[in-house]
């Protein structure tokens, strides 16, 4: 990777606990300051739903665009797409919905209003590196540098035989400006994913069980088809870094 790229880092979702310093998103910055913001020209993206911690995350990040609000309630979309009667499960339509919106909206902070083009553009959760029960054994939270390609979209993968091989993880992405921003549209496809009855839908239950048509990984495989970005996908080794 070469040092001097410019670089934009999209962030989203939950930070964690600010008061803990062994908290996901404490021990996440670190990550990423190690990894990304201390070894390239970084400028910094924030959606997050925690407006009570905004001083505390941007005192970290020093973004150049944020935004901070109180969280969305998408169960009026929920109930009108009916995916309340889904089956339990442990990826709920309203943490998935959240999850999608909040990428979309900072996206949507670089390129709807940018006078700056990057090298490079990350997609990345503030607990990025951090380990827990289903990822520690492949270290796919961790971002990988070595064999990336620009021209394609770099991202983990689950091994072949793990039961959660249904798409990639959620952790991080990242490609160039351009093949990066159709991620400031992520949500809009998403919620139209997320309705029953369709071709896509029957699909996905047929094959997985309609409980994972909330089911970040299949979606973000849909979207990334979509986007003519899956079959040239660059998949990357992950180790622990």
């Amino acid at each position: 990777m070469v040092d001097n790229m410019k670089v934009a880092l999209c962030l989203h979702g939950l930070f964690d606990s600010t008061t803990d310093s062994n908290s996901l998103g404490m021990n996440g910055h670190s990550y990423i300051k190690k990894h990304i913001l201390d070894v390239y020209d970084t400028d910094v993206y924030i959606h997050s739903w925690e407006d009570d911690k905004s001083d505390f995350i941007n005192s970290l990040y020093s973004p150049k665009k944020a935004v901070f609000e109180k969280q969305f309630n998408f169960n009026k979309i929920i109930k009108e797409k009916k995916l309340d009667k889904l089956p339990k499960s442990p990826r709920t339509p309203f943490s998935v919905l959240s999850h999608f919106y909040s990428i979309q909206k900072s996206f949507e902070l670089l390129y709807l209003d940018s006078d700056v083009s990057y090298d490079m553009v990350i997609k990345a959760r503030f607990d990025l590196g951090q380990i827990n029960r289903i990822t520690s054994p492949f270290n796919v939270e961790c971002i990988q540098f070595d064999g990336y390609d620009l021209s394609r979209i770099n991202m983990a993968n689950w091994p072949d035989d793990y039961m959660l091989n249904e798409g990639p993880p959620d952790m991080w992405f990242y490609s160039n400006f351009n093949n990066m921003k159709s991620f400031s549209n992520i949500y809009d496809s998403i919620e139209q994913y997320m309705t029953l009855g369709t071709e896509f839908s029957n699909s996905i239950s047929k094959r997985l069980g309609i409980h994972n048509i909330s089911n970040a990984s299949v979606l973000y495989t849909k979207f990334f088809q979509d986007n003519n970005m899956w079959n040239d996908r660059n998949v990357l080794n992950c180790k622990k870094n």
